[in-house]
């Protein structure tokens, strides 16, 4: 049993990984919103976002880019991520 849950942990990490991965190829190519996942996928829950603009989105820096994020996804971001972390 011990084996099947170590074989999934490595699954799981290496799905983390590829999205990341793929998170941050699409940063290079120009992806400027992004969604909560997004976020702490590549920031973890360190990330900050700055004063609400008047599109009604807010800019975060995400791999060293800056993007925006709507509103609703940045108070998911701090409530499902940060909060989350923070408990733990």
């Amino acid at each position: 049993m011990k084996q099947w849950e170590v074989f999934g942990e490595h699954v799981a990490s290496a799905m983390i990984e590829a999205a990341v991965a793929r998170t941050r190829e699409l940063l290079r190519a120009g992806l400027r919103e992004v969604s909560a996942l997004d976020v702490f996928l590549v920031e973890g829950t360190s990330a900050r976002a700055g004063f609400p603009l008047s599109c009604g989105r807010l800019p975060v820096a995400v791999g060293g880019d800056v993007c925006l994020i709507p509103s609703a996804q940045w108070d998911l971001y701090v409530s499902e991520f940060a909060e989350l972390q923070a408990a733990l």
